[in-house]
């Protein structure tokens, strides 16, 4: 599992006014301020944690082993 921030800093998909309304996390901290601070009060511990943002990412992105 990978965890990345998948928010645009605009989006003009919608009026900027109704974003709020059905978006109200989306923001660039959304990530480090929310989700991780909830999947840690879950008990997913800090290796885990690294591993969706570290470990996996580095793995998925090398390509294969020479």
């Amino acid at each position: 599992m990978v965890l990345s921030h998948d928010a645009s800093c605009y989006i003009d998909w919608f009026r900027q006014d109704i974003i709020p309304a059905f978006a109200p996390a989306w923001h660039y901290g959304h990530l480090f301020d929310d989700v991780l601070p909830a999947l840690r009060k879950r008990g997913v511990t800090e290796a885990q944690v690294d591993a969706m943002l570290v470990a996996n990412p580095r793995r998925y992105f090398s390509g294969p082993a020479a």
